[in-house]
């Protein structure tokens, strides 16, 4: 059986293991954060690893705050200050984007980097409007090859990466091998799988 997530588990244990988002908001309500359940499974994982380093609880800084139930005016030269990440403003970020570049392609995991540009920007204390988020999709959607994959996504990036390099391989058997890998102390990626399995034979 994989790590339980307590109090007493090390960094390395943490990273190398894999944490359903439920897990991950009971352990932040154990140590006393309840408020912060409803942020994203990356910055609750962020928290524990501080609070894990440390052993006391993390101070919350303002990239980790909840957002106000307010939306913005979607307007170009609105300012960006209560983005709501909803289908309302995605649908204003791609018709705006297609205005400027009709050919433009979405890309898989594009309003993921879009949404962490906007964070540093905003925690750099940059003010922008939505104009530049417009840019910055069209930079994201237009470079060559793939995006970085998501990092929290890991199931999702092993499984992608497992039929890319495995030859032959196909779903079912990705699945599988994640099943494996993760009951096992190691970074969950192809490649430290691979790794495992070849100081195996």
């Amino acid at each position: 059986m994989g790590k339980k997530l307590n109090k007493n588990i090390t960094i390395e244990e943490f990273t190398n293991n894999y944490w359903y988002a439920t897990e991950l908001k009971r352990f932040i309500k154990d140590i006393g954060l309840k408020k912060y359940e409803k942020l994203r499974k990356d910055e609750i994982e962020k928290i524990i690893v501080e609070y894990i380093k440390y052993k006391k609880l993390p101070e919350i800084k303002n990239n980790f705050k909840i957002k106000r139930n307010i939306n913005d005016i979607l307007l170009l030269n609105s300012f960006v200050e209560n983005y709501i990440n909803n289908k309302m403003t995605k649908e204003f970020i791609i018709k705006e984007s297609l205005k400027i570049n009709p050919n433009l392609k979405i890309k898989s995991g594009s309003s993921y980097w879009l949404n962490r540009w906007r964070e540093n920007k905003i925690k750099e204390g940059i003010k922008i409007k939505y104009k530049d988020l417009i840019k910055e999709f069209i930079r994201l959607n237009s470079t060559e090859g793939k995006l970085p994959q998501i990092p929290s996504t890991k199931m999702n990036n092993f499984i992608t990466d497992y039929l890319k390099y495995e030859k032959d391989s196909i779903k079912k058997d990705a699945i599988n091998e994640w099943k494996l890998l993760k009951e096992l102390n190691i970074p969950k990626d192809n490649k430290s799988w691979k790794k495992y399995k070849n100081n195996k034979e």
